[in-house]
């Protein structure tokens, strides 16, 4: 028969899947396999211990809603929760998800590892990648979707990317291969550092195929890079598309790098729009090479009723950059609504 029960993850592995009945899952830990439950909801027995058990969440072609009551996990390798298919988080209290650091040739393990949607609606998580061992693999993401979106639409989101050594790189914050999208609650996204070793480059704070910004608080840091001319700063918001902007108050900053270039607040290979809402966007300070710009897209449109500050990295970087030239203020002057701001600083602060 189906019951609402209480999975405690010191109990063992947690598998969770769409039963093919509505609103039912099943769940499996160690000699209970695939037990009918109608309201999955995970803990732990001790939340000031963590647990390296983890939680596999397999939706199929179905959804599968999954509570997640003060869980505190700790991976000794891989991710401490994978997602599988359409899957909506709900929080309650406060849960740690912490991917295993990499071993001699590995990647460090992501906090939360998707493949299809991902929604998280409230409550607070904090999902940190495991960092670096060697020199062949990064820092593990604190979330990572292989594929489909990343939808935050309420809580608080904590992600933050292990570090890499010895020449590795840092893992992003949030990194999807589908969009990111948030319309609420408060995000903050940290790229991991690189760390002891020459050329290795920050994580990312978001980075996606796409992000759409309309609600919140979202802070967006890059990490920083390693040692070596050839390292760089992580960008804190990358997107291969493009970025838009249309409310809440973000925060972007590029990772700054000792030897190498310093790392853009807002990287778009499309385009960035941002018609409302406060924005701060600071590029990373550079070493020998070139300091981050504030924004480089191919095309930056500034609309409506907007304040945005952006400053140049140190050294020679630049405020806002439109496809390779500094972006001309006067051109967007009537496409602004009355009260827009608009604040740029060059590398010499001025």
């Amino acid at each position: 028969p189906a019951f609402a029960g209480t999975w405690y993850i010191e109990n063992g592995d947690i598998t969770v899947k769409a039963s093919g009945t509505e609103g039912k899952n099943t769940v499996s830990q160690g000699d209970k396999k695939d037990v009918e439950d109608t309201n999955t909801i995970i803990t732990n027995q001790k939340t000031d211990k963590a647990s390296s058990h983890t939680v596999t969440i397999d939706a199929g072609n179905d959804k599968v809603e999954v509570t997640l009551d003060n869980v505190n996990i700790k991976a000794d390798s891989g991710s401490a929760l994978i997602s599988k298919g359409d899957v909506t988080l709900t929080l309650k209290g406060d849960n740690h998800l912490t991917g295993g650091n990499g071993g001699s040739s590995s990647y460090g393990g992501d906090g939360i590892t998707s493949s299809g949607s991902l929604t998280i609606s409230g409550g607070t998580v904090t999902a940190t990648g495991g960092d670096s061992t060697s020199s062949v693999g990064s820092g593990g993401s604190g979330i990572y979707s292989v594929s489909g979106d990343v939808t935050i639409s309420g809580g608080t989101v904590n992600a933050n990317g292990g570090d890499g050594k010895n020449g590795s790189g840092g893992g992003s914050g949030i990194d999807s291969s589908g969009g990111v999208t948030v319309s609420g609650g408060t995000v903050t996204a940290n790229g991991g550092d690189s760390k002891d070793g020459d050329g290795g480059s920050g994580g990312y704070g978001i980075s996606s195929s796409g992000v759409a910004i309309s609600g919140g608080t979202v802070t967006a840091n890059g990490g920083d890079g390693g040692s070596g001319s050839g390292s760089h700063g992580g960008n804190g918001i990358y997107s291969s598309s493009g970025v838009a902007i249309s409310g809440g108050a973000v925060t972007a900053n590029g990772g700054d790098s000792k030897d190498g270039s310093g790392g853009n607040g807002i990287y778009s290979s499309g385009s960035v729009a941002i018609s409302g809402g406060t924005v701060t966007a600071n590029g990373g300070n550079g070493g020998t090479n070139s300091g981050g710009y504030g924004i480089i897209s191919k095309d930056i449109d500034l609309s409506g009723s907007l304040e945005l500050t952006a400053k140049a990295g140190s050294p020679n970087g630049k405020a806002l950059s439109r496809a390779g030239h500094e972006f001309d203020l006067d051109t967007i002057k009537d496409k602004l609504d009355p009260g827009a701001k608009v604040t740029t600083t060059d590398a010499d602060g001025k």
